[in-house]
Parts: C-alpha cells; sequence; structure tokens
C-alpha cells in the first residue's frame, strides 16, 4: 500500500487531490484520519495494485541518488 501524507490539508483540500488523482492518472484511493481523534489530519492511502502507476509518474522527477529512497 502507499500513502500520501497530507497532514496540513484540510479534508476538502485532500478530497480534491484525490478526485485529481483519480480523473487524471486513474488512481484510486481513500481518504483516512492521521491524528488522534478529533485532530483533522489525513493521510491518502492507495492501494497496492495502484502503486506502480504512481511510481511510473514520479520516477521521472526523482534523482537517481534518491530513488532508493523510494523503492525505484
Amino acid at each position: 500500500m502507499g500513502a500520501f501524507y497530507t497532514n496540513s490539508f484540510t479534508a476538502g483540500e485532500v478530497d480534491l487531490l484525490r478526485s485529481i488523482l483519480l480523473k487524471k492518472f486513474n488512481i484510486e484511493s481513500t481518504r483516512n484520519s492521521a491524528g488522534k481523534k478529533g485532530n483533522e489530519q489525513y493521510i491518502i492511502r492507495n492501494p497496492k495494485r495502484e502503486v506502480p502507476k504512481i511510481k511510473e509518474l514520479v520516477h521521472p522527477h526523482i534523482p537517481a541518488s534518491m530513488a532508493y529512497r523510494v523503492g525505484l
């Protein structure tokens, strides 16, 4: 499973990002709470089957010296 840590984003902003990921890149995701109950922080989680799509999108933008940190 992959995740985007969007702790500083509002629920609306996270939902907007999720909708863009789905519409533009066909990447499915869910919004999960990242903080303690009542603390509005969120993580975008992607099913394991979506991880190859994400890797393909970000690979050209990751410096070779850092690629191992994100599993590329």
